[in-house]
């Protein structure tokens, strides 16, 4: 029996090992707080980040510190009991307040559990800024295909009509007499059309969204200049 029990415990502390290796290894960050004292039980190394503690400082925190109450939602952990949601309960930009006084917001999920009599609440948050990058980047490749979308479409409606344009004004041009009002226009207007060429030609060549600032009652319009140009690196080449 002596030896049996040995072993279950070299098991358990193993088990142990792995599930605090798993949790620290974990990119959100997850903590444990006991249900009615609102105490923090356990944390993971996000947290520590997130929280501006240490583990051996965080751990025995009231986990009600970090929740700004006059701008947390209806769920948001450390919540008295009688208020909190049955299941899961999520919330996206939450504020959360680091120990250094830093507020930012998080997205966090929350579960309350049972176990021998007890309840815990497993909390699971990150900070906000990821999800709107991502979101951001999203959006980014949506506007930027739809604007690939009617480059295409333009320099397909454009260029064959454009194309006999500048043929026949540059036929017409060398027809008449140099100098002439008549020679003049005729070189403004095909002018004119190589510069609708050369505009349709970056639409084609966009690879970024970045618009006119608005002017006056001008609203805002994509800068193909700008849309097209090779971002610069930090030595400004």
């Amino acid at each position: 029996m002596l030896m049996a029990s040995i072993v279950d415990r070299r098991v358990l502390a193993q088990e142990r090992e792995r599930f605090r290796a798993v949790l620290d290894e974990a990119t959100d960050a997850v903590r444990i707080v006991d249900a009615e004292t609102h105490a923090i039980l356990d944390c993971n190394r996000a947290d520590c980040e997130m929280s501006g503690l240490p583990r051996e400082r965080l751990l025995g925190q009231d986990s009600r510190s970090f929740w700004p109450p006059a701008a947390a939602p209806k769920g948001v952990p450390g919540e008295p009991a009688a208020g909190r949601p049955p299941g899961i309960a999520r919330a996206q930009g939450v504020p959360f307040q680091a120990a250094t006084g830093r507020l930012l917001a998080v997205d966090w999920a929350r579960r309350v559990v049972e176990h021998r009599g007890r309840h815990y609440e497993i909390v699971i948050y990150r900070d906000v800024a990821e999800r709107l990058a991502g979101e951001d980047a999203r959006r980014e490749a949506a506007s930027l295909r739809s604007v690939n979308l009617l480059a295409q479409a333009a320099a397909h409606e454009i260029n064959n009509p454009l194309a006999i344009i500048m043929g026949y004004t540059q036929m017409l041009e060398d027809r008449l007499p140099p100098g002439t009002d008549e020679s003049n226009w005729t070189r403004t207007c095909r002018n004119a059309a190589v510069r609708i060429r050369d505009a349709v030609g970056r639409l084609g060549r966009i690879v970024r969204i970045e618009s006119t600032h608005q002017a006056g009652i001008l609203p805002a319009i994509l800068d193909t200049e700008r849309s097209t140009a090779k971002p610069r690196d930090d030595a400004g080449r």
